[in-house]
């Protein structure tokens, strides 16, 4: 059976409110959501097929950007949560990492922290990518439905690559590669054949 995996990063969160695990949505991000839901609803699936599987991160925005989704296409999907797709789990150390270069960069303490900074970044997403494909892979075998993945914007590239890589072809490995941070509601819808084929990755934009 043809299913499309969709890979996209949360909606808008307030992040004047809550720690980083615990953004809510602002009311432009439920309405990014149920947007996203409205055109998903009406391009991609027609009245029978739709997200049988929906898969996010601890962060509560992801969690609230799938609810709206869900609730936008009149869906009751089984619920995952994959904390690896953030920054919990057994990541620690990285994430210490990632703040205190990222902290070295604010405070201006000299040319070199930008470089720090960007290096660090690079290992926490190689790290986290590899830890989320490694608990995203038994998830997506349980299932040949079509699955929808909230996750965040500086990761899911890596999430991707790490799953795929040996059925991306040139073009497809280039552009999550290059590609950084996604926009609010962005990603890709990915489409498999009957055989489970890689066959088409569709940038949402």
């Amino acid at each position: 059976m043809a299913r499309v995996i969709t890979f996209i990063r949360h909606a808008q969160p307030n992040r004047e409110i809550g720690d980083h695990l615990s953004h809510p949505l602002t009311d432009t991000g439920w309405n990014q959501a149920r947007a996203f839901a409205s055109d998903v609803l009406s391009r991609l699936f027609d009245e029978e097929t739709a997200y049988e599987t929906v898969i996010t991160s601890g962060a509560l925005r992801t969690m609230q950007t799938a609810k709206a989704i869900c609730e936008g296409m009149s869906l009751t999907p089984t619920f995952h949560i994959v904390r690896e797709m953030f920054d919990t789990g057994d990541l620690d150390e990285a994430n210490r990492r990632h703040e205190a270069a990222r902290r070295a960069v604010y405070g201006k303490l000299g040319p070199q922290s930008l470089a720090v900074y960007q290096n660090e970044c690079l290992m926490a997403m190689v790290d986290l990518g590899l830890a989320s494909a490694e608990k995203l892979k038994p998830i997506l075998r349980s299932t040949s439905g079509d699955v929808l993945i909230v996750g965040h914007g500086v990761y899911t590239n890596q999430i991707i690559l790490d799953l795929f890589l040996d059925e991306l072809n040139v073009a497809m490995k280039a552009r999550l590669f290059y590609g950084f941070a996604l926009g609010e509601c962005c990603g890709y819808h990915l489409h498999f054949d009957d055989g489970q084929r890689l066959i088409k990755m569709e940038e949402i934009l």
